[in-house]
């Protein structure tokens, strides 16, 4: 649903900025100043937060389903899954690593949020700079009489890429009549 009214842009910015706030209560409940009232409520925000922004996992899927030419898709699922393969691989390790390196108990398990805040504010900075500026996912080609006809410009072929955005534009309506023939 959100998809429908958003742009990817706009969904991973704001999935981005509140998994940066879920990173600073995160870091609040377990810094160690907290008092011990605010710890779980903390935490159960925190979590919330993360959990709400979990749709960007699944974003770049149905953007690549979606934009990318056929030719495309493979390379870039291939590299997307290899990314979220080194951070399952990598992060726990590199997460319990440097917990262990904190001087205190609390600080170590405040470590996830520490990381959570870090990464989203790279994230955040690299999808507003260089993330596509294009419509919304939800508007795919349609068919007519059974011929393919794209959004991006009414003729099959290669679509817009979030490296190399083109402005969607609609044929007059007599190239429509024409190519529905």
């Amino acid at each position: 649903p959100l998809s429908k009214c958003l742009s990817p842009r706009t969904l991973l910015l704001g999935d981005f900025a509140l998994r940066l706030v879920s990173g600073c209560f995160y870091t609040a409940a377990l810094w160690g100043d907290a008092p011990h009232s605010l710890v779980l409520p903390l935490l159960y925000v925190s979590r919330f937060l993360y959990g709400v922004t979990l749709n960007s996992f699944a974003l770049p899927s149905i953007w690549i389903a979606c934009r990318m030419p056929v030719d495309e898709r493979p390379a870039r699922i291939t590299a997307m899954q290899a990314a979220l393969t080194l951070g399952i691989i990598l992060g726990p390790t590199w997460g319990s690593t440097m917990a262990s390196l904190m001087p205190t108990d609390w600080q170590g398990y405040a470590t996830p949020g520490y990381f959570t805040i870090a990464n989203c504010a790279v994230l955040l900075g690299l999808v507003y700079k260089y993330a596509w500026r294009q419509q919304r996912a939800s508007s795919r080609p349609h068919r007519r009489r059974g011929r393919l006809l794209c959004s991006h410009g009414g003729l099959p072929g290669p679509r817009p890429s979030p490296l190399n955005p083109l402005p969607p534009t609609r044929p007059s309506s007599r190239g429509w009549r024409a190519f529905a023939r």
